[in-house]
């Protein structure tokens, strides 16, 4: 059985926060929050995330654009499946 582009990305996005630092994790459930709150009109943290710059963005930077690329075409149920995964695997509860 072969995976949905969602369910790919969801698997892509695991691996990233399972390598990420306790830092880049907190930098990305705030995030992964603000994306998911009803006022997902945060046009301050869009800014950011669009902001050009001379210097080349990390790769975590890249992880977190691509991230907000694919959430903002996920169903529900994708939104769903990474908040449960990455709360059971973590142990995060503040989301």
């Amino acid at each position: 059985m072969s995976l949905t582009s969602e369910e790919q990305e969801i698997r892509c996005i695991q691996h990233w926060f399972r390598n990420w630092t306790a830092s880049q994790r907190a930098e990305f459930l705030e995030l992964l929050v603000d994306k998911y709150s009803v006022d997902s009109l945060n046009l301050e943290r869009n800014f950011e995330l669009l902001k050009i710059s001379s210097d080349c963005p990390s790769i975590f930077q890249c992880q977190l654009k691509q991230f907000s690329l694919w959430f903002d075409d996920w169903s529900l149920k994708a939104v769903l499946k990474i908040i449960c995964s990455l709360n059971l695997k973590n142990g995060v509860r503040t989301l």
